[in-house]
């Protein structure tokens, strides 16, 4: 929310800066000189100022994260978009100023401006691919986070629904086995995940069903099993 926030807050700032600036080139370059002398330097340096203007605001208004990351992630944009916007509008703010009677080719206006342009682009569209690659890996972060964190879940409302003492005894320290596991699996982990969320399942099955208590804490003791091989693979690969 604080980024949302600081995003139209910095839109709302350049919007007053574009109308500043508007006021202060208009009224120095009718009361400094006759704008029907303005030459190509002018009228090129304002409208790539326009431009700039322009493309910081389209760029605050549109990169941003479905996650509402937070301003690490984002901060590139905003920095390149800084930088950018500073250099330009400095930059044509000179040729504005000389645009009356210099003579200079086109080039020296066209070429920096549209270097500057073509380098924030690749920074934006580089920018872009990062907050898509960020949110891709705390996407799975999540997942494998959660998906550790609910067998824990299960096995505490299996503990709950059991009557036996010693069965809920070890249920419960099932549990905080796998609550004080580490959430971050890895591909290698992934079968033993998965062996360790079917034999929860035939846990609750067996409780639900009523077996012999021998034989769920059987079941139970190959779980712990299974989740201290999950948890060794994982150590090992750290």
């Amino acid at each position: 929310m604080k980024t949302i926030k600081g995003r139209y807050l910095a839109l709302i700032l350049e919007a007053i800066l574009f109308v500043i600036w508007n006021v202060l080139v208009w009224v120095l370059s009718a009361t400094l000189a006759n704008l029907s002398v303005a030459n190509v330097f002018f009228w090129l340096g304002y409208v790539f100022n326009v431009i700039a203007f322009a493309a910081v605001a389209v760029v605050l208004l549109l990169v941003k994260s479905s996650k509402n990351a937070n301003f690490s992630v984002l901060s590139p944009t905003y920095i390149f978009s800084a930088i950018f916007f500073a250099i330009v509008i400095i930059m044509n703010s000179v040729f504005i100023a000389f645009g009356f009677g210099w003579p200079a080719p086109i080039a020296a206006v066209l070429v920096p401006n549209l270097v500057l342009l073509l380098a924030y682009a690749g920074a934006v569209i580089a920018s872009v691919m990062m907050i898509g690659r960020t949110e891709k890996l705390n996407d799975e972060i999540d997942k494998k986070y959660a998906s550790i964190k609910g067998l824990g879940i299960s096995v505490g409302t299996i503990a709950a629904m059991s009557e036996d003492a010693e069965v809920k005894r070890a249920l419960l320290a099932l549990r905080e086995s796998i609550d004080y596991s580490d959430p971050m699996g890895r591909p290698e982990t992934e079968d033993a995940e998965l062996d360790l969320a079917n034999k929860i399942d035939e846990i609750k099955f067996m409780v639900q069903s009523g077996d012999e208590k021998d034989d769920i804490l059987k079941k139970i003791k190959n779980a712990s099993v299974a989740l201290t091989a999950r948890n060794e693979t994982l150590k090992s690969l750290k």
